[in-house]
Order: structure tokens, then C-alpha cells, then sequence
């Protein structure tokens, strides 16, 4: 063999060795970029099953709050009936009012 032949042999080894270390080194960074996106895949993941459980825990407190309102209107109304009615009963007792005149207030 020449000097020639040997040298273009080497050039052909060495240009081989520095190509699969840059293609080494390019999947080792496109590994990198795949791993981060995984990380941030579960974080996203995590997140999300959070909100769910947040928006379903809010659908039941707002259920919930929505029948202690319809509580609370009826309870308003029973005792706006009590609140007339104890009011016609103290003034029968103080003899201002007759008790037909009662009788139609507490209808209401």
C-alpha cells in the first residue's frame, strides 16, 4: 500500500469515528429532549387530574349549596308566618284587633 492509500484509509476511519460520535451525541440529545417532555407530560398529567377533581368537588358544593338555599328561602318563609302570626296573637291579646281581621292576616 502507498502513502496515499494509507492516508485516504485513515481520513475514511477517522471521518467514520467523528460522524458516529456526532450521530452518538445527537441521539443522546434528542433521549434529553424526549426525557424532558415526559417529565413534563406526568406534571401535566398531575395537574389535570387535580382540576377534575376540583371541578367535580365544586359541581357537589354547588349542589349542595343550592339546596341549603332552598332550605334556608322555606325556612325565611316559615318564619315570616310565625312573625305574623305572633304579631295578630299579641294584638287579639291586647284587644286592638278583631279576630276575623286575624284570621285573614295569618291567611296571607
Amino acid at each position: 500500500m502507498t502513502d496515499q492509500t494509507i492516508l485516504a484509509l485513515a481520513g475514511l476511519i477517522l471521518a467514520f469515528f467523528v460522524q458516529t460520535a456526532a450521530f452518538a451525541f445527537i441521539l443522546g440529545r434528542l433521549f434529553q429532549r424526549v426525557s424532558s417532555l415526559e417529565k413534563h407530560d406526568d406534571v401535566a398529567a398531575g395537574v389535570s387530574r387535580a382540576v377534575i377533581r376540583l371541578e367535580v368537588e365544586m359541581t357537589h358544593v354547588t349542589q349542595k349549596l343550592e339546596a341549603l338555599f332552598g332550605e334556608v328561602g322555606g325556612l325565611r318563609a316559615d318564619l315570616r308566618a310565625l312573625e305574623i302570626r305572633h304579631e295578630a296573637d299579641l294584638l287579639r291579646m291586647a284587644g286592638l284587633v278583631s279576630r276575623e281581621r286575624v284570621s285573614r292576616e295569618v291567611a296571607k
